[in-house]
């Protein structure tokens, strides 16, 4: 039995975000999310998370990485696969505002590039 484990790669270096930022367009999907993105030099889909301390506790920023990482975890699975690199930033707002963050609006945040 096939396993259909699709792994989406992540941006790492700091040279990485800084090309994106420096060369990338740069889409504000809504007053608390940011996406930079650029046309990947080597033809595959990857993505970066950009989360401040700002935002909250550590537990709240491990749940928007989780969250996202899903998000494209499952665009991929639906045969989605441009050859972008994408930074998604969560812009520090109210600390309440993302302790009562759901997964849902975050999905519907990014629907919307």
């Amino acid at each position: 039995m096939a396993v259909n484990n699709i792994k989406t790669k992540v941006l790492r270096l700091q040279a990485d975000f800084q090309k994106i930022k420096e060369s990338g367009k740069r889409q504000s999907l809504n007053r608390w999310l940011l996406l930079n993105y650029i046309k990947s030099e080597n033809k595959n889909f990857r993505f970066g998370l950009t989360i401040s301390k700002k935002i909250g506790s550590a537990v709240i920023r491990n749940r928007l990485k989780r969250w996202v990482r899903e998000y494209f975890r499952k665009l991929m699975k639906s045969g989605f696969n441009p050859a972008y690199d994408f930074n998604v930033i969560f812009k520090p707002i109210s600390t309440e505002f993302y302790k009562d963050l759901e997964y849902k609006t975050v999905e519907t945040a990014l629907d919307g590039f």
